[in-house]
C-alpha cells in the first residue's frame, strides 16, 4: 500500500512524499459514556475501521466509525443523554395525576400520582428520555 500527501510550497511546487509502510494506531481513544463495539485492541494496522456504542440511554452523535489513518484515529463521535420529552401522562389507564397536567413534561421533571380505583396514596414517576420511569400502573384486581 502507498500513500501519497501532496505538499503545496510557496513556490507552488508540488513535492510528492511517499510513504511505503503506512504507520499502524494504537488503542483507539476513548469516549464518555460509550465504548468500542468489539473491544479494543493494542494495536490496529493502517486502514483498519472499528465502531462505537453509548451505554443505555445515551445516543450517538457523529460517525459511529472511525479509522486508523497512517498513525492516526479519525474523530469519534460522542454520546449524549437523549432528553426526548414525556408525553402527558394521563393517557395511562387509571391512573389521577396529583398535579397539574400538560401537553409535555420535560426530561427529569417528576409527577405525583395515584389510582383511579382505591386509595394507594402517592406515587412519583419521572420522564427519563421520552418515557415515564416507573410505568405508573394501577391494577384493578388490587382495588376491588
Amino acid at each position: 500500500y502507498v500513500s501519497v500527501l501532496i505538499v503545496l510550497s510557496k513556490e507552488h511546487q508540488i513535492n510528492l512524499l511517499i510513504s511505503e509502510n503506512p504507520r499502524g494506531c494504537g488503542p483507539p481513544p476513548e469516549i464518555t459514556n460509550g465504548s468500542i463495539a468489539a473491544g479494543s485492541l493494542q494495536q490496529y494496522q493502517h486502514g483498519s475501521r472499528t465502531e462505537y456504542e453509548c451505554d443505555t440511554v445515551f445516543k450517538l452523535v457523529g460517525s459511529k466509525e472511525i479509522e486508523c489513518v497512517d498513525g492516526q484515529w479519525s474523530p469519534p463521535p460522542s454520546c449524549i443523554e437523549d432528553k426526548t420529552p414525556c408525553g402527558s401522562p394521563s393517557s395511562i389507564p387509571d391512573i389521577v395525576l396529583h398535579q397539574q397536567d400538560q401537553l409535555e413534561f420535560s426530561h427529569g421533571n417528576e409527577i405525583l400520582h395515584g389510582c383511579k380505583k382505591g386509595d394507594a396514596g402517592s406515587m412519583r414517576t419521572k420522564c427519563l428520555n421520552g418515557e415515564w420511569k416507573p410505568l405508573p400502573l394501577c391494577d384493578g384486581n388490587l382495588f376491588p
